[in-house]
């Protein structure tokens, strides 16, 4: 639950995509509108707006104002491709400011030029095609060819084998065996079903080169678990016979927010549970809390009952915080995992510090401090930067520190702990 830093290659790739795919299709809806409002929309928007025009004046002012706006996203393309949180909070301003009645044809009831602007600014066309396509073409930057052929085949079978030494006898059996066409390769492809493609290799295999999408955008961010809920992995696999990746939640809306709707920091690679179960249709604005602006961790701590193993949040801070927690259900999804806090309980009591000492002193060899012996025993990591590397890494965290493994006190706060445990069954959390 740490804040989410997208690597430079990301954002340069990003700005690189929106100027060359989505600014010439603004140009040409410019140019040659292909939306023009209906009779009964444009009633729906002078009611709404209490527009003193006719029909014709509206909509003479309102393809004024759609022709204008295109042109304002394309000069100011950079803001709407990579800005932050608050860059595009200042150009929603400027939209509602200087274009209303696109502002406010955005969010009428009928969602007609919403859905326009979305396949304008072109979201469904940030997919990931076949596997096989990215490896065909490849092959043919590989040799300077734009046509597939038997060279292709062979530049295809040693891409493979390069990447993939230990499926060479697969791969040969596969592709190798006499010349095919380019559907006939693609199909004997597809046999090969270990090839596939995860954050551990997507580095090491230059395949999507200029190609920019939803695969390469999740891989790319290096983001493994959930930043909503630190529950769920969400690390994706690319493969012919089997695609998996993270969902992508537009943090603003695409219904109401169209076009952020391919704004680098308004795409956050998330779990399904989180962006379709919990989220849902609920609406998050500007004044939530966004995972690339902060550290939602830092918001609330995890506390456990020592005796119920019962889990509880605290905040520290009111409004966004307590509706996160309340959006993604954090105290109800954890209160399924209080077999960890059982766990952590009997570790502190079988580990008190001393303990631990005399194991480092015994192993120096191997360890490089108590810290490193305590993190390797318990399940947890002191570096906070590193939450997001792992599930659940928040939780055990936050209760490591109440159990006193973070902090130099842990013999009071074993005896505690020991005489609360072999006492009266009453709820209370450790002093």
């Amino acid at each position: 639950m740490r804040k989410i830093q997208l690597s430079a290659k990301a954002v340069k790739t990003h700005l690189r995509y929106f100027k060359r795919k989505i600014n010439p299709a603004l140009k040409e809806e410019r140019s040659n509108p292909a939306y023009i409002p209906t009779s009964k929309i444009l009633s729906e928007l002078k009611a709404k707006m209490n527009l003193p025009w006719n029909e014709q004046q509206i909509r003479n002012e309102f393809m004024s104002q759609h022709r204008l706006f295109l042109e304002y996203v394309e000069r100011n393309y950079r803001a709407f491709a990579i800005g932050k949180l608050k860059d595009l909070e200042n150009l929603d301003a400027v939209i509602q400011r200087d274009f209303p009645l696109v502002y406010q044809m955005i969010r009428l009831k009928e969602r007609s030029y919403s859905e326009h602007l979305n396949k304008l600014f072109g979201y469904q066309r940030f997919k990931v095609k076949d596997f096989f396509y990215y490896i065909k073409k490849k092959a043919l930057d590989n040799i300077g060819m734009d046509r597939y052929s038997s060279r292709a085949q062979i530049e295809i079978v040693n891409i493979l084998k390069a990447n993939y030494p230990k499926l060479s006898k697969e791969i040969g059996l596969c592709l190798g065996q006499g010349t095919l066409n380019a559907a006939e390769c693609g199909q004997q492809f597809q046999k090969l079903k270990q090839l596939n493609i995860s954050m551990d290799n997507f580095r090491q295999m230059d395949i999507f080169q200029k190609e920019w999408n939803d695969y390469h955008f999740v891989m790319e961010s290096g983001i493994r678990v959930c930043p909503y809920c630190n529950r769920q992995y969400i690390t994706p696999i690319l493969s012919d016979n089997g695609k998996m990746r993270a969902d992508i939640d537009h943090f603003l809306p695409k219904c109401d927010y169209p076009y952020f709707s391919m704004s680098l920091y308004n795409l956050v690679p998330v779990c399904k549970s989180c962006n379709q179960a919990l989220k849902g249709d609920r609406k998050f604005t500007f004044a939530n809390i966004s995972p690339y602006e902060e550290h939602i961790g830092e918001h609330f701590r995890f506390e456990a009952d020592v005796l119920t193993f019962e889990v509880s949040t605290v905040t520290n801070s009111l409004g966004a915080a307590e509706q996160h927690l309340d959006i993604f259900k954090i105290e109800s999804l954890y209160n399924y995992h209080r077999n960890q806090v059982e766990e952590l309980v009997k570790k502190r009591k079988a580990y008190p510090d001393d303990y631990i000492h005399d194991l480092y002193e015994k192993n120096k060899a191997y360890f490089n401090s108590e810290l490193e012996i305590k993190q390797i025993i318990v399940g947890y990591i002191d570096d906070e930067s590193r939450l997001n590397d792992e599930a659940f890494l928040k939780f055990r965290r936050d209760l490591a520190e109440q159990l006193g493994f973070l902090s130099g006190n842990s013999r009071s706060r074993i005896g505690k702990l020991k005489n609360i445990v072999a006492g009266p069954r009453q709820t209370r959390p450790i002093p």
